[in-house]
């Protein structure tokens, strides 16, 4: 069973410099909501973006546009969205769409089933991986999991995919007390969540890798978050040492 609340679904997109790639994704996920019985609301949150993102997000009658004041990471936009979601359900979407919306019923079910939050993920013999990444970004991709589960404790194969689906209650529970901007938010929501004792479930879903991330324009750039999101992972564990089960 899903809690009531004032919308049924939330759908968070953090932007950063996206006005190539936002426009089709929004396109398709407004489509995509007309035929869907649910009652959406969406919600775009620009990061401090220097192109034109705000003016092409503000131009969607039916999404919430918000902005930061200034580029502050992935992790704090997607906080903002997520701790604003007027839903019973809140999807955390890359504004890429590198995962099709046809599988938000995949993680909807495990709500449905029971678990708080479902995580889409891409390494799992259930996945569809269309396009995959550049070779040297799946191979750090590898790494930075095989760090995640010695530092953190999760058992998870991959949590930095973007597509995740919280129960409101959950996701306002954890993001309430996260404090990383970064890259590493997802390892910070799904440590709390794991440690309130939240029922998590990872969920193969198809993905297509979508060239022009803004944030890792340069290789020099990739290896700076790369290091940054470490140094997050194991500061993760300091930072929630005390949180308990609820």
């Amino acid at each position: 069973m899903i809690e009531s609340g004032a919308l049924d679904v939330t759908i968070v997109i953090p932007a950063f410099n996206e006005a190539k790639r936002l426009p089709r994704t929004l396109d398709s996920l407004i489509a995509w909501i007309k035929v869907r019985p649910e009652r959406f609301e969406v919600i775009v949150v620009d990061d401090g973006s220097t192109d034109n993102t705000a003016s092409l997000a503000q131009a969607y009658s039916t999404v919430t546009f918000v902005s930061l004041p200034e580029n502050a990471g992935k992790g704090a936009a997607v906080r903002y969205g997520m701790l604003r979601g007027q839903g019973a359900l809140i999807l955390m979407m890359d504004a890429d769409l590198a995962t099709p919306m046809s599988e938000f019923d995949v993680l909807k079910e495990s709500i449905m089933s029971g678990a708080d939050v479902a995580i889409g993920s891409r390494p799992l013999r259930t996945s569809r991986l269309s396009v995959r990444q550049p070779i040297l970004r799946e191979l750090a991709g590898r790494m930075f999991n095989f760090i995640v589960r010695l530092v953190s404790g999760l058992p998870f194969r991959d949590t930095q995919c973007g597509f995740k689906l919280w129960r409101s209650v959950a996701a306002k529970n954890c993001f309430g007390i996260c404090l990383i901007d970064g890259f590493a938010f997802d390892v910070e929501s799904l440590v709390v969540a794991k440690a309130l004792g939240y029922a998590i479930v990872e969920i193969g879903v198809s993905w297509a890798h979508q060239p022009g991330a803004a944030a890792f324009g340069s290789a020099s750039s990739y290896v700076h978050h790369a290091l940054k999101m470490i140094v997050d992972t194991v500061a993760i564990r300091w930072n929630h040492r005390a949180v308990r089960r609820v």
